[in-house]
């Protein structure tokens, strides 16, 4: 593939940032430094949480409403440490997934990590339906925010599985993103740790530490189902914005299922043209190989 030559001297220092991870356009590697970032730094910072005792303790009269139920053999608590112990390290690792360099030369190690990934976040989620009836005040649009956001990210990474199973690329690359584009704050068990954290708190909020946790437990449900649904939106705005990236990966899927043997090389996962009623997608370059077009009598 030919590579266009820099439009100026500050794209061609910044190729020389991003190309040596694999990024070969700049508006993809300044996406991943951002989400990817955030995510990073967002995951790193809440690791202090694993010590759960010392993060109540340190809050004083602040400390969250959750914390009177992560007592001793409480299966709050449980709960609680179950889902930081898994969704933390498996949002660590699953940036360290979106790295091109990662996922082309080192397979084997995609892979692996891919399974890791995978296996804690269902344990995360099992710890966070444990502790859903008292997050936050329990109140019931966190409970089904839970509940909601569970069923989504698990069935988004089931969906990736099975399409990368299928060697349908370009769609575990879309589900991937969908899984992880979903999850939203995960501070939400400690959201009352900063009473001053500026999208929860009202301006005119006064009162003691009691005050300021009952205020925040309301608006928490608020502010958990914007952040999802600017997530999901993100997201879909996203996967629109990079049509040409999906195109170019299910040529790659159409390689490597043809390579397989399998039927239908180029639509074996879960595609628009092979369950629904989208028009027949076909290979750049290729014509139909008469594996394709025997399967399709």
């Amino acid at each position: 593939m030919a590579v266009t030559p820099p439009a100026n001297a500050f794209v061609a220092v910044a190729r020389k940032v991003y190309n040596p991870v694999g990024f070969t356009k700049g508006y993809n590697f300044v996406l991943f430094f951002i989400f990817a970032g955030a995510m990073t730094g967002f995951s790193l910072a809440r690791l202090q949480y694993l010590a759960l005792d010392r993060s109540c303790e340190s809050g004083g009269s602040e400390s969250p409403l959750d914390c009177y139920y992560y007592t001793e053999g409480s299966l709050d608590r449980a709960g609680i440490i179950i889902h930081l112990a898994g969704i933390l390290p498996a949002a660590l690792l699953a940036c360290v997934q979106f790295v091109p360099v990662i996922r082309r030369t080192f397979v084997l190690f995609h892979r692996i990590n891919g399974y890791l990934v995978i296996l804690l976040s269902l344990v995360s989620t099992a710890g966070a339906f444990m502790l859903a009836r008292h997050a936050v005040g329990g109140w019931m649009d966190v409970q089904i925010g839970v509940g909601v956001l569970s069923i989504a990210f698990v069935l988004s990474l089931g969906l990736a599985w099975y399409n990368v199973k299928r060697l349908q690329i370009e769609q575990h690359r879309a589900w991937m993103l969908r899984a992880w584009f979903y999850h939203p704050d995960c501070e939400a068990y400690f959201s009352h740790q900063d009473p001053n954290k500026a999208v929860l708190v009202s301006a005119t909020m006064d009162g003691n530490g009691s005050n300021a946790t009952a205020i925040l437990s309301m608006n928490f449900g608020a502010a958990f189902w914007l952040a999802f649904t600017l997530h999901a939106v993100g997201v879909e705005i996203y996967l629109r914005l990079t049509p040409a990236e999906a195109n170019r990966l299910r040529n790659v899927s159409y390689q490597r299922q043809l390579e397989a043997g399998m039927k239908i090389p180029g639509r074996a996962g879960l595609t628009a043209d092979r369950i629904g009623d989208s028009a027949r997608w076909e290979p750049e370059n290729v014509q139909d190989s008469p594996e394709s077009t025997e399967a399709e009598k």
